[in-house]
């Protein structure tokens, strides 16, 4: 709301005398609001916001345009953009009711509705009087979002009507997932063993996530033996497990037990050539060797 002051000046046989100051506030016809169908993300996440605009006013809103900034940022010089629009993805309700899907264009100025481009552009809109429009649209999470515990990306939508300056923005927050993302691998150090001989099986297990495994995620670590091994030694990152505490090994089946298994979070850098984040998992190893 925009907040006016009005004062009157009277003059009469050479004197000059003011009126008392009147306050009022100007409010907007045109309301914008954004939103995010959910308020957490992850790596590839493709998320979905929805764009309100009412018209509180007694005439129709006719040729707006929205540019939704992406969360873009400068560095290097270099604009990056941690979300991209997902061709395809854009649906336009007027009072509720779907319009004729439109098609994509580069021409900024001209467009039907909406330039697939950096940052979004979305033109054409009208709002009737008294009425509504909802903008719903997609955008995928890209190698250039932070993905650490606490990080965020935050996105501008500008409405403008023909002015160079916004007539109205809106701002969208989602945050990184706190998460465990956890794979498992398995290899053999030889693809021959002799009877009675021994051999080891590596098992090595990675967290892509930002968050470290604890005791309410309960990793339990199954393998059933095939062939059976006898003389079982389990270590993990190098320290020998005790069986029955931490293993257990029943003919043939081998449980490491809730608890035991601690996987650290992945760490993120960003690349200095691309700016993207790389990942590099944290990363727990266990080995099983045994007699044939």
């Amino acid at each position: 709301m925009t907040t006016f002051t009005n004062q009157a000046t009277l003059s009469y046989q050479g004197t000059t005398t003011n009126s008392n100051i009147t306050v009022g506030e100007l409010q907007p016809a045109l309301l914008m609001t954004k939103t995010a169908a959910v308020n957490d993300y992850r790596e590839g996440s493709v998320l979905t916001y929805l764009i309100s605009i009412i018209n509180r006013g007694a005439t129709d809103a006719n040729g707006l345009k929205v540019i939704d900034d992406l969360g873009g940022f400068y560095e290097f010089l270099t604009k990056r953009y941690p979300l991209a629009y997902v061709r395809g993805s854009f649906r336009y309700y007027v009072n509720g009711e779907l319009q004729e899907e439109t098609t994509a264009t580069d021409d900024s100025e001209n467009c039907p509705m909406i330039v697939d481009k950096q940052p979004l552009v979305i033109c054409g809109i009208e709002v009737p009087a008294g009425g509504n429009v909802l903008l719903v649209y997609s955008a995928e999470v890209t190698g250039y979002a932070p993905l650490e515990a606490g990080e965020s990306i935050t996105n501008t939508v500008s409405l403008y009507r023909g002015e160079r300056t916004p007539y109205r923005t809106a701002q969208e927050t989602v945050y990184a997932q706190e998460d465990v993302a956890l794979t498992i691998s398995k290899s053999l150090d030889t693809e021959t063993v002799m009877e009675s001989g021994q051999m080891t099986y590596t098992l090595l297990i990675k967290n892509t996530g930002n968050k470290a495994t604890c005791s309410e995620d309960h990793v339990v670590v199954t393998d059933r033996m095939n062939p059976v091994l006898d003389d079982l030694v389990v270590t993990m990152d190098g320290r020998v497990l005790k069986e029955g505490e931490e293993y257990t090994y029943v003919r043939g089946f081998l449980t490491v037990l809730p608890g035991v298994v601690a996987v650290p979070a992945a760490t993120f850098k960003r690349n200095g050539t691309n700016g993207t984040w790389e990942v590099t998992p944290g990363t727990v190893t266990l080995t099983i060797t045994g007699t044939v």
